[in-house]
């Protein structure tokens, strides 16, 4: 367990400028969103609140281009990283766990500010929920983003696993090309399957109904009643550790070559 741990503080430190430049770029747009507006006399709360709240959409992207740009820094030095004395899983699982760590306090910060901004300009004849509901719908949101930010994140750290394991047999740009193709057809695959009824057998089960009742959020729930599937979070559980183990088969057989 020390052994991981170390491999996890080790991840953070080589991610911390990129978890930096996440949170400072959630302070730059929020200044400009300030600052523009005032120039202008127009009022700047409704803008940042808007801006805060696409910035809290975006963060499903947020764990995919952590581990892009983690790879990438990692292939300038590949070969010292994969002979590390400790295997691929934990390699990989230590890097999943700084994506994660660092995704879900960027998204805190940028939730946070949003509901406060949110506040400031929402009409006075808009009721704000309990606390409770409120913190039951931050908590249920902030999870499924960061929930389906690994699902694809997942998926890069698999393709670039076989393009390690192509690259040494048809070179660097051949490789580019050829996993190119594999996420376009994979992905084309995957959207096909996901329409399926196999999909929906695996998946919709255990229907979970959240009635929120104070505020807007219980105006929303009457207009559109929120429900999730207990299956949909276990089979992407699932999905997750399948990659996982393949991933880090494709890269013990890097390591052989």
């Amino acid at each position: 367990m020390k052994s991981w741990i170390g491999l996890w503080k080790k991840e953070m430190r080589l991610m911390k400028p990129i978890f930096t430049a996440g949170l400072l770029l959630i302070a730059l747009v929020l200044s400009i969103t300030l600052i523009v507006p005032l120039v202008r006399g127009t009022d700047p709360i409704n803008a940042s609140a808007i801006l805060l709240g696409a910035g809290i959409f975006t963060q499903f992207a947020y764990i995919p281009v952590f581990f892009i740009i983690s790879f990438y820094r990692e292939n300038r030095h590949l070969e010292v990283w994969l002979h590390t004395p400790q295997s691929i899983l934990k390699l990989l699982s230590a890097k999943i766990a700084s994506a994660l760590a660092c995704g879900a306090v960027t998204l805190l910060v940028n939730g946070v500010l949003f509901l406060i901004f949110f506040g400031l300009a929402v009409p006075e004849q808009v009721r704000f929920p309990s606390i409770g509901e409120l913190l039951t719908a931050s908590l249920l949101g902030a999870l499924t983003i960061l929930f389906f930010s690994l699902m694809i994140g997942m998926f890069v750290i698999l393709f670039f696993s076989l393009y390690l394991v192509i690259k040494p047999y048809a070179g660097k740009w051949f490789s580019i090309l050829i996993v190119f193709v594999l996420v376009i057809g994979g992905s084309w695959i995957y959207t096909k399957f996901s329409n399926s009824g196999v999909y929906e057998t695996l998946t919709m089960w255990g229907e979970i109904s959240v009635n929120f009742q104070t505020g807007v959020l219980g105006q929303i729930a009457a207009q559109a009643p929120y429900s999730f599937y207990t299956g949909t979070f276990v089979y992407g559980i699932v999905e997750a550790l399948i990659v996982l183990v393949i991933a880090s088969f494709l890269l013990e057989k890097r390591v052989e070559v």
